[in-house]
């Protein structure tokens, strides 16, 4: 694992701004590599910008989302809100609780294939 920043300069973000991550794998062994798994967490002070994880479109990927810190994954996360009247409804959870993007590798990637993933948050 080699875990790299690069910014084209000094990047100063105000309350507002929309910063985009990317995320560049390489498989640099000799051998095809099975079940890759990338996972960012959102940072802090930022709120994920809903529907905007990205993957690369020559390799198969599923795209799941934490609403828990990290510790559990789904397609659609869901929180349960109560209403005024006292019942509880599930509703698709907001943009501020997502919590961590994660890209789910469907296929082997081969020496040397690159993986290329990205997502976009809001700073606070």
């Amino acid at each position: 694992e080699k875990v790299t920043w690069e910014s084209a300069s000094k990047l100063v973000v105000r309350p507002g701004d929309v910063v985009r991550y990317s995320l560049n794998g390489k498989n640099d062994s000799k051998r095809p590599v099975k079940n890759l798994v990338l996972t960012q967490p959102i940072p802090q002070r930022t709120m994920y910008v809903l529907k905007s994880a990205q993957a690369d479109s020559k390799v198969d990927m599923q795209v799941t989302y934490s609403i828990d810190g990290g510790r559990n994954f789904v397609t659609n996360p869901t929180v349960q809100v109560t209403l005024a009247n006292g019942k509880v409804e599930t509703r698709p959870a907001p943009a501020e609780a997502y919590t961590h993007v994660r890209w789910s590798v469907d296929q082997s990637i081969v020496p040397t294939q690159m993986v290329k993933v990205a997502y976009q948050v809001k700073v606070r």
